[in-house]
């Protein structure tokens, strides 16, 4: 029978000492600093973000100076949601000796003695109650500031030092598995754009193998404005491919918004290749206005304006739908004529690096980066045979697909997690 968890607060358990507090002319490169963990280090809710790490050559003192696997808490919080305030992270090991620091926005928490285990400790600051006493306790209007003496104050039940051990081990392989999983996703997404960058510059051939590239074989290709491709591919304005003409979408004034039928905006474009009608806000519109601006499986539809450089002109194809959908003013629909371009294949080409510097040449930098139907006709296409374009869609949809399957691994994994860790933080499991 284990031994009953104990109540305590962080200020029996750990030591509090505060970051560094610097001038921005403390900054230096990486090759001439220390690593300096900031605010933007934290991941949402918990863990490392290694998008914010910075460089340090100012003053500090050794007790200032982290050991990797220590335990840091986030004291400032720039979200808008307060994501980070009180987030835990354990501190990475980034090799070669490296010495890591604290930024003024952050606290590292040390055990007093040997009945604390850090990562126990940190998973346990990731739970509800965790989250909530510290934004409770924080205060500030764009930017939130956790009262220091707050923090000490948080109780929380622990159990013996050899469960705590048990504890954080079970939720560290899930966490590994989760890291695993990344990199297998990160590897594909590679494999991905590779061969995209092969598929829709080189091609495949008649035997069903990519065709050596134009070093390598230079009889094989011709010059175009679109660089060198296979001589049987066709050079093509993009308006030859339309069934009809390109049209922009749909205005309704916000009191016709909250029923009716589904309208994509520029959110359900941007998450991937392909429209995501998930949270499709619901718009009345009329049956005239449904047969103008309806669409129709595998219609491409492209971000008129963005807020981003990136974001101007990007494609996304229409996925099979469920019901009646329109599109709002800021998108353009474009319908291919399926008999000489698959509009698969057309979406990975636009969408392609190869593609992208030809949008950048259309899109027009104002107060919003934008294009226009007009530009669209004009973009260079090379275009395959219908068959070779349809290998190259399958192809590419088998690296997605080992994609898909290592997201839902990981969403699976999360869900696990998630439970285990309310389980067994709390003391729910024997």
């Amino acid at each position: 029978m284990s031994e009953p968890w104990k109540e305590k607060t962080l200020a029996e358990s750990v030591k509090i000492t505060k970051g560094i507090t610097y001038a921005s002319s403390d900054y230096a490169s990486e090759d001439r600093g220390h690593v300096f963990l900031t605010i933007k280090c934290f991941a949402k809710g918990g863990g490392f973000n290694i998008d914010g790490v910075k460089y340090f050559k100012g003053l500090f003192t050794s007790e200032q100076e982290v050991l990797p696997g220590e335990l840091l808490v986030a004291k400032t919080d720039l979200t808008r949601d307060g994501d980070i305030i009180g987030s835990p992270m354990l501190a990475p090991d980034f090799g070669k000796g490296r010495k890591i620091l604290p930024s003024m926005d952050l606290c590292i928490l040390r055990p007093i003695n040997s009945e604390t285990n850090l990562r126990f400790l940190f998973y346990r600051l990731m739970l509800g109650d965790a989250r909530r006493f510290m934004w409770a306790h924080s205060a500030g209007s764009t930017v939130l500031h956790l009262e220091s003496k707050a923090l000490p104050k948080f109780s929380f039940y622990a159990p013996s030092p050899t469960e705590q051990n048990q504890i954080s081990k079970i939720l560290s392989t899930v966490d590994n598995s989760i890291e695993q999983t990344n990199k297998l996703i990160g590897k594909y997404e590679q494999i991905k754009a590779g061969l995209m960058q092969d598929l829709i510059t080189c091609g495949i051939d008649s035997n069903g193998k990519l065709r050596s590239s134009p070093e390598e074989v230079p009889q094989l290709y011709k010059n175009t404005p679109a660089g060198y491709v296979p001589k049987a591919w066709e050079y093509k304005q993009f308006s030859s491919l339309y069934l009809e003409p390109s049209k922009n979408g749909l205005y309704k004034p916000s009191t016709s918004y909250g029923s009716g039928s589904p309208m994509v905006h520029m959110p359900q474009m941007f998450r991937s290749l392909t429209v995501d009608l998930s949270d499709a806000v619901r718009v009345q519109v009329g049956p005239s206005e449904l047969v103008r601006f309806g669409l129709e499986e595998a219609d491409l539809l492209f971000a008129r304006r963005s807020l981003t450089l990136e974001g101007a002109g990007r494609c996304s194809l229409v996925p099979k739908l469920q019901e009646p959908t329109t599109f709002e003013s800021s998108i353009i629909r474009v319908r291919l004529d399926q008999k000489v371009a698959v509009p698969e294949f057309i979406n990975f080409y636009l969408s392609s690096a190869h593609f992208y510097r030809f949008r950048l040449r259309i899109i027009r930098q104002v107060a919003v980066s934008g294009v226009t139907g007009p530009d669209l006709a004009k973009l260079p296409i090379m275009l395959p045979s219908i068959d070779e374009q349809n290998q190259a869609v399958e192809r590419l949809k088998a690296c997605e697909r080992q994609i898909e399957n290592e997201k839902s691994k990981k969403e699976k994994l999360f869900k696990l997690k998630a439970g285990l860790m309310n389980d067994l933080l709390r003391g729910c499991v024997p």
